[in-house]
This record gives structure tokens, sequence and C-alpha cells, in this order.
């Protein structure tokens, strides 16, 4: 189950007795656990009813015995298991195979006022005997990126917190801008959170949160970058385009990793053109190259700017650019900057 299945399980009177939260977005993870300990335990007693236990090196008795204390002036107690690695499939010096299948037996009379968290990484391993007990008698939950709607509504809402006003188009820009959707991005919430503070720290006292504020603020993802690049080359503005480059450079973006975006995103204008010039519908290109909607859309606007021969030219020079460096013949920043000035 996900996000939305879980926001609506709080809003359910009885809370399950076993739980487990995995996920790309470790945000919302965390939020989850904090969501239930809001719910179910009073906050004067949570040095006496909550317990969090590092489970990357736990053993199964410190498990047991912090399951086995009764609640203070409660009806219940919550036990969140972090980082149990276990669950990725990972072994353990403190928790062998056979502690496992002891704590399956254990959480079959696991005390009915517990309220156990799990929780691991990206990955979860279903052949383990552990998922598997659970998923039959708890709730599973992944919590992976936010989907465009909720994401919206989630920026929404940290602005309104702060009593700011933010438009439907400032918010789309600000995830345009962060690159949280993009394919390869390690951008998650927790750096959008991060750039929601820099926002409002360079708003100040104004109300309203502008397209503007987002561009001056936010660095973005290096996808951004490769963008704008592509718009500079398009509108032949080759000092632009080195301006480009030298700002994701700036911001610690490795040659390589710049050269081998650059390599992607020339692909995929090439496909976008063939496909566009074919007749194919948004719909056809999205189910092809399985990016977002909006990125597609930029990819179209921006495949009308070259031609076919162009774009396999541009192509054929990424690719001799990326040999150049890792052949020797060239170092990586002479290699962007001689392929910025060819095509």
């Amino acid at each position: 189950m996900s996000y939305k299945e879980f926001v609506q399980h709080l809003r359910d009177e009885e809370p399950l007795q076993i739980y487990i939260f995995y996920g790309k977005e470790r945000y919302l993870v965390n939020w989850a656990v904090d969501a239930l300990k809001e719910k179910y335990i009073n906050a004067s007693f949570t040095d006496f009813n909550y317990d969090k236990i590092d489970g990357a090196s736990v053993d199964l008795n410190t498990i047991v015995n912090i399951c086995e204390t009764l609640p203070m002036m409660s009806d219940r107690r919550m036990v969140v298991l972090d980082n149990f690695t276990v669950l990725e499939g990972e072994k353990s010096r403190s928790f062998s195979d056979e502690d496992e299948k002891a704590f399956v037996k254990y959480l079959e009379q696991n005390p009915s006022y517990n309220v156990f968290v799990m929780t691991c990484g990206e990955k979860i391993d279903k052949r383990k005997s552990l998922y598997k007990k659970i998923n039959k008698s708890g709730n599973i939950f992944e919590f992976s990126l936010l989907q465009p709607p909720d994401l919206k509504k989630w920026i929404s809402k940290r602005f309104k917190q702060k009593d700011k006003k933010i438009s439907s188009a400032a918010v789309q820009k600000l995830i345009e801008v962060s690159g949280y959707y993009d394919k390869d991005s390690d951008y998650k919430l927790y750096n959008l959170e991060n750039d929601i503070q820099k926002i409002l720290h360079f708003i100040g006292n104004e109300q309203e949160v502008l397209i503007d504020h987002i561009l001056q603020t936010v660095s973005g993802n290096i996808e951004r970058n490769v963008f704008d690049f592509i718009d500079a080359i398009s509108s032949n503005k080759k000092p632009e385009a080195v301006k480009v480059l030298n700002s994701a450079l700036l911001y610690g973006e490795a040659e390589y990793k710049l050269l081998a975006l650059l390599n992607r995103q020339f692909e995929n204008l090439l496909q976008v053109k063939i496909y566009n010039e074919s007749g194919k519908n948004m719909h056809y290109i999205k189910e092809k190259l399985s990016l977002p909607d909006f990125v597609i859309k930029k990819l179209i606007k921006a495949s009308n700017r070259f031609s076919v021969e162009r774009l396999k030219r541009i192509n054929i020079q990424i690719y001799e650019a990326d040999k150049n460096i890792k052949t020797g013949i060239m170092n990586p920043r002479l290699a962007l900057e001689l392929l910025v000035a060819e095509i």
C-alpha cells in the first residue's frame, strides 16, 4: 500500500499491531512513524511509551525485552525498529536466520498494547519469512515518489503553513526546476523541504511566492541545466550554453555526469523528433520513453528547433567527446568546451 492508503488508514480509529514502512521517500517513512506516534502516544508520557531501536545492530533479546514493557498511563505503547536491514535481505551478525524464525513466532503473540513498526530502505526482500508473515497479519506500506497531484498539494500545504500564497503555476515551476521526477535524480522530499526553506528565507515578509523567487533560489537538478543548455544551443547562443555548463560544474556536477545527461537528452530529442514527424501523439511518445508529461512537452517543444540531421550529428559529436575523455585524449573540461564550440 502507498502514501494515499496510509493517509486513509490514519483516519481509522484503531491501529494495527504491526507495520512495515519502506520505499524511496524516507521523508514519508519518517512522517508515517511520527503520524502514528502523534495519534496514539500521549506526548506527556513519550519517554515511557515510545521506543526507537537501531534495527541495523539490534539483537532479538533486546527487541523482546522492550516489547514486553507495559505501557504507563496509556492503553498503547509504540516500538519502532528503525532501519531493520534484515528485511532487505542483508546478513546481520546480531540477528541470525534462527533469530528471524524465532522473531516471526514471537510476533504471533505480540502484546496487544504494542504498536510495532519496522522500517527499512528502498527495497524489501519479499522472500523473507518475516515479510510473508507481516504481509498476512499487518500492514506493509511502500512510500515511493509522490504522484503529481499529491506533490502539488504537499508543496502548497508547506507554504500555507507559513502563511504564504503560491499559485499553481509557481508550484509547477518549483517541481520542474527541482528535478523531483527526473529519471536518474536522487532529489527527494527532504531536498525539496530544504529548497522550500530557502525560498521562505529569501522572500522574507513578502506574502506570495513568485516564479522569479523560485528561479533565483532553487539551483535545481542538473537536468534543468541540460534543458537550459539545449535551449541555448537551439537558439545559437553559444556563450549562453557555455555559461549554463559552467553553472552546472560550479554546483559540483562532474563533467562525465554532465556529458552522460547531455547524451541521454539529445538521444531523447532525436527519438521525439522522429516520433513527432511520423505523426505519433504525446501518449505514444510518453509510453515509449517512460518520462513525465512535462518532460515530454519540453522535449517536443525543443525538438521543433532542430532537424533530424542536426540531432543525429550532435549525438555523434557527444559520442566522440565521450570517447576522447575515456581514452585520455582530452581532459573532461576541454572536451565539453570543444563540444559546445562544434555544435
